[in-house]
């Protein structure tokens, strides 16, 4: 009889097995993701893209999440089906606008990019006089770079622009996977892909475009990843392969990305106090790389801007009310996003000190524990050090560079059952708040193809001149050709006349660029619904301003200068 009842037990959890439930829920999911995405339509709504998507796409993203966690505990090593499941994640977060129709956040600031690219591409040269973005030119010189050798354009390169931050993602796993394996243990292989699933659940701040710090924060995750390996060998060809790699890598981060070079070498001089670092040569080299390229390769940046850094820096104040207090201003649309982004950010930062916490109690990997800790507290020095020196988003992007940390800690709850409870608890909450903390400023990140018609019909119809707009207009090509330093609210009037900009004598021309996406843009940022409106009111009513192209989307405007 006992027999029996043991015999039939193992039946049924050879059937019922963890990997078996995993894979039926992880089918349902995918079943389901797919019906949702055929239901989706573009919307914008008060809480951004998130209203397009039926409730039934977050319930299939739930059910995937669920699929995962039971292999997360598992004995066994489920890395193959944990992979394609992390997949699905991707999938359905970076794709979703593209299924829609909708765009990516900072859209019009990577149309604004194109113009970097195009002058390389056009002159065979940098300008870093005139174009301070070349300062730091390896991401636009590998874009230039891949246009030539491809035999393409600046045009196909816009075309890719959607998919970008796609492809940065599955370029990101490497590097981050590796952190992992390299901290959290490859006999703890499940967790590794727990970590990754966090780390994509917290990536609500996009920087993975076209412009540099996409290249900066792949170099720096780079560098965690190699500082953290332990050589297979325990011979010196295998820490000078190491070294070498890292200095590699510090050399392109140091003419890539200025916040992520100075990152790069905090991390470095927090692992030499810590000895994840053996010698402190790399740290030494990383912060000669640094000094060299800004005061040779760089000097015309840091010549008007270094006073600014000097003045800033160790301001969190003025950097907490940039980038935390005045994002709470605005239209009630772009208040109630702002909110959230501080809850899901907030969330993360708080299930990772529980697990720090949880860590330390249970002291099961302490020399790794405190080799991480380390990594938060050299990204905590260096954006201390920054202040408000980056202007408004210094705390966006150090959450970033500090999301493997995070996510590291993170894991260590499930070392618990009742933590492992609140951890997937967290990870269900954290779903549609991630959706709208990507997605939610939807309406001045999309652009319409109305607007889009406008700035090629500008770029192919104009070469240089004061612009007043928002991105990209005047940014696509000739971008040295063009002074932006007119807005909206700079303009100046004389009755029924445009006041020229740069002076009467200044025969430079004017065009002023009126679209709907300035319309949302001062409603959403200022809560200006009118501002806009008074704007063009006045326009039509000038008589030195001409109408030369115009469709329900965009406006443009020239201002007659008399000779």
């Amino acid at each position: 009889m006992n027999l029996g009842l043991e015999s039939l037990t193992r039946s049924i959890r050879r059937l019922w097995s963890a990997r078996r439930i995993s894979i039926l829920l992880t089918i349902v999911a995918l079943v389901l993701s797919s019906y949702s995405m055929t239901q989706a339509e573009f919307k914008i709504g008060f809480f951004g893209l998130i209203h397009g998507f039926p409730v039934t796409f977050f319930v299939a993203l739930g059910i995937l999440t669920i699929a995962s966690a039971i292999l997360w505990l598992s004995r066994e090593n489920h890395g193959k089906l944990l992979f394609l499941q992390l997949c699905l994640l991707i999938v359905s977060i970076w794709l979703a606008p593209i299924i829609v129709g909708g765009a990516h956040a900072f859209t019009p600031s990577v149309y604004g990019d194109l113009g970097f690219v195009e002058y390389i591409t056009r002159e065979g040269h940098l300008e870093q006089q005139i174009l301070w973005q070349h300062n730091w030119p390896a991401a636009w010189i590998s874009w230039a770079a891949a246009i030539q050798v491809l035999g393409s354009n600046v045009d196909e390169l816009a075309s890719l622009i959607p998919w970008i931050p796609f492809v940065w993602q599955l370029l990101l796993f490497f590097p981050v996977f590796m952190f992992f394996r390299n901290t959290i243990g490859r006999w703890q292989a499940n967790y590794c892909w727990a970590a990754m699933w966090l780390f994509y659940l917290g990536y609500w701040f996009e920087t993975q475009d076209t412009g540099a710090q996409a290249f900066g924060v792949f170099c720096v995750f780079s560098i965690l990843a190699l500082l953290t390996m332990i050589p297979a060998w325990n011979q010196r060809t295998g820490e000078f392969g190491r070294r070498f790699s890292a200095i590699i890598i510090f050399a392109v981060l140091t003419i890539t990305h200025l916040l992520g070079s100075l990152v790069g070498l905090a991390i470095t001089a927090a692992l030499y106090v810590r000895r994840g670092v053996r010698s402190y040569n790399l740290v030494i080299i990383a912060a000669v790389f640094i000094a060299a390229w800004s005061s040779y390769g760089a000097w015309s940046f840091f010549e008007w801007r270094l006073p600014v850094f000097v003045e800033q820096g160790l301001r969190l104040d003025v950097a907490t009310q940039r980038g935390i207090l005045n994002p709470l201003f605005g239209n009630e649309s772009h208040v109630a996003v702002s909110i959230v982004r501080l809850i899901l950010s907030g969330l993360f930062a708080a299930i990772a000190l529980l697990g720090a916490l949880l860590a330390r109690k249970l002291k099961s990997n302490t020399y790794a524990d405190v080799t991480v800790l380390a990594i938060a507290v050299g990204c905590g020095i260096a954006a201390i050090i920054v202040g408000a020196g980056y202007e408004h988003e210094l705390y966006q992007r150090f959450f970033v560079f500090l999301l493997p940390a995070m996510a590291y800690f993170g894991v260590k709850l499930l070392n618990v059952r009742a933590t492992t409870v609140i951890l997937c608890i967290f990870l269900l909450i954290a779903l549609p708040l991630t959706f709208v903390s990507r997605y939610g400023n939807q309406t001045i990140d999309y652009l319409t193809p109305g607007y889009l018609a406008g700035a090629y019909f500008f770029r192919d119809n104009t070469t240089n001149g004061y612009v007043t707009g928002d991105i990209p207009i005047g940014q696509m090509k000739y971008t040295e050709r063009y002074q932006f330093g007119v807005s909206f609210e700079d303009l100046e009037w004389e009755d029924d006349k445009l006041l020229p900009a740069g002076g009467d004598f200044d025969l430079t021309p004017h065009y002023i660029c009126i679209s709907n996406h300035d319309y949302e843009l001062y409603n959403f940022y200022y809560n200006e619904p009118q501002f806009i409106s008074d704007v063009e009111s006045s326009l039509n009513a000038a008589i030195n301003c001409n109408l030369v192209f115009a469709n329900p989307d965009l406006r443009l405007y020239l201002n007659e200068k008399q000779k």
